[in-house]
This record gives C-alpha cells, sequence and structure tokens, in this order.
C-alpha cells in the first residue's frame, strides 16, 4: 500500500524525527506507485497556492509553510514556524529517494 501523510509540526518534514508519525493530520492511500506520484503532484500544486512559502531540503522532500503560523514553544520561550509536508511512504516505510521527489519535473512554479 503506498500513501501520503500529510504532517504538520514545528519541524520541516524531511527532519523525519521520531515523533513524525505522531504529527500526521491527514493519509491517503493509492493502490500503485504512479497514482501516488500523480496525486503527488496535485497535491504540491495545490500546496504551493495555498501557502505563502515553501523550502525543499533533504531527499529533494517540500514542506510549505504561512509565515504568521506559528505556535508558543514552551521549552525554547518563543514562537516557532509550523510547516506542512507531504511525506510519501510504502507500507510503513518512508519513501526517501530523491527520485521520486524530483520536484523540477512535478511542480511549474
Amino acid at each position: 500500500m503506498y500513501t501520503i501523510n500529510i504532517m504538520k509540526a514545528d519541524y520541516e518534514g524531511w527532519w523525519l524525527f521520531d515523533d513524525w508519525q505522531e504529527q500526521v493530520i491527514v493519509i491517503y492511500e493509492f493502490s500503485n506507485i504512479d497514482e501516488m506520484l500523480e496525486f503527488y503532484q496535485r497535491l504540491t500544486q495545490q500546496m504551493h497556492t495555498h501557502f505563502s512559502s515553501y523550502q525543499i531540503g533533504k531527499y529533494n522532500m517540500m514542506t510549505f509553510y504561512n509565515c504568521c503560523d506559528v505556535r508558543y514553544c514552551d521549552d525554547c520561550d518563543d514562537d516557532v514556524q509550523m510547516y506542512v509536508s507531504p511525506v510519501m511512504m510504502y507500507g510503513n516505510e518512508t519513501i526517501t529517494d530523491e527520485t521520486y521527489y524530483k520536484t523540477e519535473n512535478l511542480i511549474n512554479f
């Protein structure tokens, strides 16, 4: 089973910290990789129009954010930026192969 997990956290999705799956807010399921990649393309295009900013990081993963979307962090005694990141998976394994996240082929910004 292929999935795209949308996570919202105070760090970019490509860091994949131990708790990242606790930050998942939506899961989309697909029967094959082609369906997932097609949806990823549409999803990232929609996210680009919805959010004011984005970054491309490790594994070519993308994260989206609005500068005013912050939350207070007790540990750091300051506001921290919130990021929304689509993460592709196959079964329980995160897809980290950069070829699947080649954004220059997916996004026409």
